[in-house]
């Protein structure tokens, strides 16, 4: 998946090898982003869109809190929803790839 022109490696995993009560993690250094295998599809979208923010977040420097995007990912994830846009493409790798 490109992020800003960054090629990450996207991938599931099972949720209890994540860190504590994440759904996902974002590597800026790696370029790695890792999602919890086991939830709805609809939750592993939501999650892609939150690490994917974390991306531009950790690429553009911009020193936003948790607290933040997780409220950019809840808006726009929310938003986008209820106007009919399909997500459903952001978790491409994770079908191809997982």
């Amino acid at each position: 998946m490109k992020i800003l022109g960054m090629t990450y490696s996207v991938k599931l995993m099972q949720a209890r090898i994540l860190e504590s009560s994440k759904f996902g993690q974002h590597n800026g250094v790696e370029l790695k982003i890792t999602i919890a295998r086991d939830m709805s599809v609809q939750q592993q979208v939501a999650t892609m869109l939150h690490e994917t923010l974390e991306a531009i977040n950790y690429q553009l420097g911009l020193g936003l809190e948790e607290k933040a995007i997780l409220g950019l990912e809840r808006g726009l994830h929310g938003t986008l929803i209820d106007a009919g846009v399909n997500l459903n493409p952001l978790t491409k790798e994770l079908r191809n790839g997982a």
